[in-house]
């Protein structure tokens, strides 16, 4: 049927991944991006969860792989 279902990896480009899951093709659940600072070294970069779609609970940000933002989504 065309519609993503399950865990994907996509690479934005060649150094930044998001891990996420769709259902129906529409985000649900956990989902963390990833940007590689040295290499084969990656660090996470945003961490969060998706709920039909939207942005839900608690979003982190990180920046010199310390937390530089924390908020959440209802």
């Amino acid at each position: 049927n065309g519609l993503k279902h399950g865990i994907f990896e996509e690479f934005l480009n060649s150094d930044t991944i998001e891990i996420y899951n769709c259902k129906n093709d529409i985000r649900e659940g956990p989902y963390v991006m990833k940007v590689r600072k040295i290499v084969n070294f990656w660090s996470v970069a945003h961490e969060g969860s998706y709920l039909n779609g939207k942005k839900n609970g608690e979003w982190k940000e990180y920046s010199a792989y310390a937390l530089s933002k924390k908020g959440n989504y209802i």
